[in-house]
């Protein structure tokens, strides 16, 4: 197989692992429909595109160069379809880049346990609210919106 085989398969593997292909694309950094030309056999993936690929979705340099199985190789933070991806997508876009600096500081493994601690801690206090910020909350977003 050559290596524009393996990327289109490749590519084809890690399509099928988000719930779509804008999300892909967000997540990549790439254009939505840059990405489903490469899909669609309209444009070939170059190596600054297999790299970036790469670099974003945290894949060993050259992954994207030779055959996988369709589990095979792929680290768990792309094995998944993400429901939090689909879950980001519902958030205001202050939320999604704080979450989204939370995520890829953990991917690089620059969490210190206390910083998970206090992750933690907001996790919980969040989740107990029962309501209590909910037009905190609201005031928030709708400031995300006007300032969007």
């Amino acid at each position: 197989m050559d290596v524009r085989q393996a990327r289109t398969e490749n590519l084809e593997t890690l399509l099928r692992r988000y719930p779509s292909l804008r999300v892909f694309a967000e997540r990549t950094e790439l254009a939505s429909s840059h990405v489903s030309q490469m899909k669609n056999g309209v444009r070939r993936m170059g190596d600054e595109v297999a790299r970036r690929i790469e670099a974003q979705l945290g894949l060993p340099h050259g992954w994207m160069d030779h055959p996988h199985g369709i589990e095979e190789d792929t680290p768990a933070a792309t094995a998944t379809p993400s429901s939090l991806d689909q879950r980001l997508l519902q958030t205001s876009p202050r939320a999604r880049r704080a979450l989204e600096q939370i995520v890829r500081a953990a991917e690089e493994g620059r969490l210190s346990e206390i910083d998970l601690e206090l992750i933690q801690q907001i996790a919980t206090r969040l989740a107990s609210s029962n309501g209590k910020y909910d037009r905190l909350r609201l005031r928030a977003r709708d400031g995300d919106r006007a300032a969007d």
